[in-house]
């Protein structure tokens, strides 16, 4: 080679090593194809495919921080799949209008309904009228039914208390997405610094020990929850006594799943066995608890450990399998719950 050329080569060598490590040096947007995560802008290569890692739904713009490969503890963002309108729309409080509380107007977008519990309830909020999927719905919420008049209607549910999570915004202000060691599964639990922000208290009056004839106001505690520590360190939560928000019956001797007092989660109807009669009710204002029950006539129709509340009423009351309970104060006889508050 011409001893003029040499500087010419080596100049168009130093150029062409330059463009492949320029080349090297840009990394894939999400969504392109990848095989190592170091391809990627995110830094995450997973299932061939650049993503997003993330631990928040906030992180995702919009989207949901999901946790797409049980093999792979890695969460990632994937785009939203729900829409909304600006008002009115997914979470709005709806309370004046909540099971015909008032003749207000409701608060509710076109397509939206107001969920409520009972009458006037201050937690009721507007949700989706129908959804298909979870992916339907925003985030912090998921797609579930509602037996509603013997019929069943497809709605948004919000995440709340024993509800299946993935990252703690999911479940609302004041909870977190914490781990059932027993179950096996993250669910939503508020945050507690001590047993009595589990639950409220049952207050009724009874005769006084110092004086029989004078009656005084007692607070009796309520079994369903418990504040336990998070397992991952992060305070203390409110969990099922059980150890679990679904499964087996609380009534020692009750055997099967989905049974009189197993407890269930609302908008899963999957928790309670329909083919024996069992539906999931939640009416008890002092706790979280919601369990599986059954209607009866009387004690017979309930299993050993149950009774049948409102027995011997008129047909104008919903009778239905609750703990037994031998107290004689009208406070825990007329709860409705499943565990024996004696």
């Amino acid at each position: 080679m011409p001893t003029y050329l040499r500087p010419v080569m080596a100049l168009r060598a130093f150029a062409l090593l330059a463009a492949l490590v320029s080349a090297a040096c840009v990394r894939a947007p999400l969504g392109a194809e990848c095989q190592q995560n170091e391809a990627c802008l995110s830094g995450v290569c997973l299932r061939g495919k650049c993503e997003q890692s993330c631990t928040l739904q906030s992180q995702c713009g919009g989207g949901e921080c999901v946790h797409a490969d049980p093999a792979d503890p890695v969460f990632t963002c994937r785009p939203a799949t729900w829409t909304g309108p600006d008002t009115g729309g997914f979470g709005t409080p709806c309370a004046l209008v909540a099971k015909g509380c008032t003749e207000a107007a409701s608060p509710c977008a076109e397509g939206f309904v107001c969920h409520a519990t009972v009458a006037c309830d201050a937690k009721a909020y507007c949700t989706k009228e129908a959804c298909g999927s979870d992916a339907d719905c925003p985030p912090e919420m998921f797609c579930g039914s509602a037996y509603i008049d013997e019929q069943t209607f497809k709605r948004c549910f919000k995440r709340t208390f024993c509800q299946p999570c993935t990252t703690d915004d999911q479940c609302g202000t004041g909870s977190l997405c914490t781990y059932l060691p027993e179950a096996g599964e993250r669910v939503c639990a508020p945050t507690c610094t001590k047993q009595e922000d589990c639950h409220l208290p049952i207050r009724t009056k009874q005769p006084s020990k110092a004086n029989p004839e004078v009656y005084e106001t007692v607070e009796l505690g309520h079994p369903y929850e418990l504040c336990v520590p998070d397992v991952a360190g992060r305070g203390s939560v409110c969990l099922p006594t059980t150890g679990r928000c679904h499964g087996p019956s609380a009534i020692d001797g009750v055997e099967g799943d989905g049974v009189t007092c197993s407890y269930c989660r609302e908008g899963r109807p999957e928790d309670c066995d329909a083919s024996t009669g069992h539906v999931c009710i939640g009416l008890m204002p002092q706790s979280h608890e919601r369990f599986c029950t059954k209607r009866c006539t009387t004690k017979a129709d309930c299993p050993v450990g149950a009774r049948c509340f409102n027995e011997g009423l008129n047909d104008n009351y919903t009778k239905f399998c609750v703990a037994d309970s031998d107290s004689k104060l009208d406070a825990i006889k007329n709860n409705i719950t499943c565990f024996p508050l004696d």
